[in-house]
């Protein structure tokens, strides 16, 4: 709503609207729900990624229904109703806009006048009520309303976008939203890809430096920016991970990437860009190495791990490794939801941020790299403090690497044992999957299936034919 337009008694600002919708819609994805935005036409380019289909009254006869094209044009439904204008004075630019249009009485009853050759879905709840969508939106507006109605791993899998398998002969883009990878590495990486038969571009700004970053925000900014909006782009590859993309996620246009969805690739610091994209676009996207290329570490098993996860439509079925760190680990039982989290550092991080992929009804991945036990601890009771784990179905864990415990103080194992051993949930221990050697790909975002005794990870493909 655009309370700050109405005298509500209290100094209400735009920015503190904007604020309290960010929260609500947070709060709604957190929990599984679609939200919608109320009329507040000024405030819908800032909210579209936010929110999950508009509702308007009157915009015909205001002369404005055309600021709501930004939610067609996203592929969210916009639900309208106008009072006191007969449908045939607005049925056409309805139509033309895409809207779902009906006119109503003020006093609100079960009458109405639906725009012709729009379906109506009858309801009964007490009194007969029905709804209105035009034909074209309608899979996605019936989808918005009844995913409210759904527990949380429903109503993402209700929502999921997942990008074309590639091809031989697809162009991928390469870029660096966070440090500046290594040119040789990269170049083996490169050589990799082609080797599939794909055709590689870097981005302009793939080896640049600036401090610790791989260049000024802007400039990382705008290589992700053009990878993610070329439609000819089919894939885009993060070089390196290191740190950075935090800085630059939220000033994303994400509305070309839900046009034309595509296969993105990356892990630890990319977890920022894969749990926004996540939240904004339900893109189901690919956690594997990336394209800076160390075959000591990530060999011929790994490039076809990934291969497959990008270049075939196959599920991803992963199993305990007894030789990794975190194998001990395990509370039996079996569970599934979509496989989501990434980095633990960047999931704790996000908490509160657009980037939080919320959790509730998820099955919740991390692994971590170089971070004491005690660190892994606080990251984890943070989580946990916060309500952030509240709802989630199952908790998968990676590679623990360079995590090193003074004498007589609980190692990795120890403090997983204790933080997640009570939370009454299966867990599984002893996957391949962060910055140890051998590092496999997982879907984030796909249905999983975690059967913990068994030591299994079985999830959906990343791509679609």
């Amino acid at each position: 709503m655009d309370g700050y337009a109405s005298d509500t008694g209290f100094p209400l600002t735009v920015d503190d609207q904007l604020r309290d919708n960010r929260f609500i819609a947070r709060l709604a994805h957190e929990r599984g729900l679609s939200v919608r935005l109320k009329n507040d036409l000024p405030q819908i380019s800032a909210l579209l990624d936010d929110f999950d289909f508009a509702v308007n009254e009157q915009c015909a006869q205001l002369d404005e229904c055309d600021r709501l094209s930004p939610f067609i044009r996203a592929g969210k439904a916009v639900p309208h109703v106008e009072y006191e204008l007969e449908p045939s004075a607005f049925c056409a630019q309805s139509r033309r806009l895409d809207l779902s249009s009906m006119r109503k009485r003020l006093d609100l009853d079960h009458w109405r006048a639906p725009v012709p050759d729009q379906i109506i879905l009858w309801g009964g709840s007490g009194e007969e009520f029905a709804s209105v969508y035009s034909r074209r939106s309608v899979l996605g507006a019936f989808t918005a309303a009844s995913v409210a109605h759904a527990t949380p791993a429903q109503a993402s899998a209700a929502r999921v976008l997942r990008a074309p398998v590639l091809r031989p002969g697809d162009r991928v883009r390469v870029v660096s939203p966070g440090s500046t990878p290594d040119p040789a590495q990269v170049e083996r990486g490169v050589e990799i890809l082609r080797s599939w038969g794909l055709t590689v571009e870097l981005g302009r700004h793939v080896f640049d430096r600036y401090g610790y970053l791989a260049g000024r925000d802007e400039d990382r900014l705008a290589d992700l920016q053009e990878a993610l909006a070329d439609p000819q782009v089919r894939g885009v590859f993060a070089a390196r991970g290191g740190y950075g993309t935090q800085r630059i996620v939220d000033r994303l246009d994400l509305r070309p990437l839900r046009r034309h969805p595509k296969v993105v690739v990356g892990f630890s610091d990319i977890t920022s860009l894969q749990a926004r994209l996540w939240r904004a676009c339900r893109l189901v996207t690919v956690h594997g190495p990336m394209v800076a290329w160390n075959d000591r570490r990530t060999g011929p098993e790994s490039a076809e791990a990934l291969r497959a996860a990008v270049m075939t439509t196959r599920p991803v079925v992963l199993t305990r490794d007894p030789a990794e760190t975190t194998a001990p680990v395990m509370v039996p039982g079996r569970a599934r939801g979509p496989l989501l989290g990434g980095n633990l550092t960047l999931v704790d991080a996000a908490i509160g941020a657009r980037d939080f992929p919320g959790l509730r009804g998820a099955v919740f991945f991390f692994e971590e790299v170089g971070e004491a036990p005690y660190r892994i601890d606080r990251m984890l009771t943070h989580l946990r403090r916060s309500g952030a784990l509240k709802g989630v179905r199952a908790i998968v864990i990676g590679q623990i690497t360079g995590s090193d415990a003074e004498p007589g103080e609980w190692d990795a194992v120890g403090v997983l044992r204790d933080r997640l051993g009570d939370l009454g949930v299966p867990v599984l221990g002893g996957l391949r999957l962060g910055h140890g050697n051998g590092q496999l790909t997982v879907p984030l975002g796909a249905q999983a299936v975690v059967d913990a005794a068994a030591g299994t990870l079985t999830v959906e493909p990343a791509v679609a034919d």
